[in-house]
C-alpha cells in the first residue's frame, strides 16, 4: 500500500530520479517515522527508538524542503494535508489506546486511501495536470481499500463461524461498483481498457471469495502473498494506463 502507488506513478509518469528520490525519501521517513512515534507514545520503544524517530524526522523534513524549493513543486504541498490529518489522528489513538495499530475497517481504509496519494504526488512532480494526479490516486485508493473490504470478509466470517454478511455485502458491492467505474472509463479512452484489466483479478477473487464463504479462518499467510500477488498484477497494467495519459 505504501510503494505500489509511488512507484508505479514514478515510472508511469516519468519523473526525474532527483525528485523521484526525494519522494521516496520523504514517504519513507513519514512511514517509518509515525511507527517509532506510535512506540514512543506507548511508552514501548527500545533504548534507540527516539533516535530512530529523531532520525526519520530529520530525513523526511530535508527531504520535504528540498521538494519544495524545486521549481514547480510547492504543488505537492496540499497533499500533505490529509497525511498530516491520519498521522495525528493515529498519534492519539495510540496514545489514548496503547495499542499500535488499530484495525477497524475505518481507520484502514482511511490509511489505505491516503497512501494512495502518492501516486498523486508522482503525477505532480511530472508536471500533470491535478486531474491526471487525482485519477492516479483514486485508483490505487479503489484498489487497496477493496483489498481492506476483501480481507475483513474473510476474517468476519471465521469469527462469526459464517453467520456474517455484512462485510461480504460491502465488499461484493464495493468491487461490483469499481467494476462499473472501470467498464465505463473504457467506453470513453483506451487507457480504461488497461485499468479493466488491471483490476479483473481483484474484482473476479471478491466475488468467488463471497460465494465460497464457508465460516473457516483462512490462512493469512497465504491470503498475504496472494494479495501482494493482485497488487503487482495491478500495479503493473495500471501503470501501463497511466503511462498514456
Amino acid at each position: 500500500m505504501l510503494y505500489a502507488p509511488l512507484v508505479t506513478g514514478l515510472l508511469a509518469f516519468r519523473v526525474e530520479p532527483f525528485v523521484a528520490a526525494l519522494l521516496f525519501c520523504v514517504v519513507t521517513a513519514v512511514f517509518f517515522g509515525q511507527n517509532a512515534l506510535g512506540l514512543w507514545l506507548r511508552g514501548r520503544g527500545a533504548a534507540g527508538n527516539l533516535a530512530w524517530l529523531v532520525g526519520f524526522a530529520l530525513v523526511g523534513t530535508a527531504a520535504g524542503v528540498t521538494l519544495l524549493f524545486h521549481p514547480g513543486l510547492w504543488r505537492l504541498l496540499p497533499l500533505a494535508l490529509p497525511a498530516l490529518l491520519l498521522f495525528i489522528w493515529q498519534a492519539w489513538q495510540r496514545r489514548a489506546t496503547r495499542r499500535q495499530i488499530d484495525h477497524s475497517t475505518t481507520n484502514e481504509t482511511a490509511t489505505a486511501s491516503v497512501m494512495a496519494l502518492g501516486a498523486a504526488a508522482a503525477a505532480l512532480a511530472a508536471g500533470r495536470p491535478l486531474e491526471t494526479a487525482a485519477l492516479a490516486a483514486a485508483a490505487f485508493a479503489c484498489y487497496f481499500v477493496g483489498s481492506v473490504f476483501y480481507v475483513k470478509m474473510r476474517v468476519a466470517d471465521a469469527r462469526s463461524g459464517g453467520a456474517s454478511r455484512g462485510s461480504a455485502l460491502v465488499c461484493g458491492l464495493f468491487h461490483a461498483a469499481v467494476g462499473v467505474v472501470c467498464l465505463l472509463w473504457a467506453l470513453v479512452a483506451s487507457p480504461g481498457g488497461l485499468a479493466c484489466v488491471a483490476a479483473a483479478p481483484a474484482i473476479g477473487r471478491a466475488w468467488i471469495g463471497w460465494f465460497r464463504l464457508d465460516g473457516s479462518m483462512p490462512s493469512l499467510r497465504r491470503l498475504g502473498v496472494a494479495e501482494l500477488v493482485y497488487a503487482t498484477w495491478f500495479s503493473l497494467w495500471m501503470g501501463v494506463a497511466l503511462y498514456q495519459l
